[in-house]
């Protein structure tokens, strides 16, 4: 065989060890981290969180107009006017996909 073919085939045959070493030992590697993992679960718990409240607050803003949204509990929202004679009105917003 011509040296450049072996130093090729050493090389390819050295990088497919490694990445079978680091395939087994991935999981161990990564379990260490369990801290991490925990920590980056409540981050993307409050990030859909506070998605989730952007969605009902555009709903309420949309129901309400130029009134002022009010949450009365999580589902019932009231429009408060902020200028003219003051008004007061429920609507609930359970029976709209958010």
């Amino acid at each position: 065989m011509k040296p450049y073919l072996v130093r090729i085939a050493g090389t390819t045959l050295g990088t497919l060890a490694l990445a079978f070493l680091l395939g087994g030992f991935g999981g161990y590697l990564d379990s260490l981290s369990g801290d991490e993992w925990a920590t980056s679960q409540s981050l993307i718990d409050a990030q859909l969180s506070a998605y989730e409240q952007a969605k009902k607050d555009r709903a309420a803003a949309q129901v309400c107009g130029n009134a002022e949204p009010i949450w009365i509990d999580e589902v019932t929202v009231s429009c408060a006017q902020r200028k003219g004679p003051k008004y007061s009105g429920a609507v609930a917003l359970a029976g709209r996909t958010l």
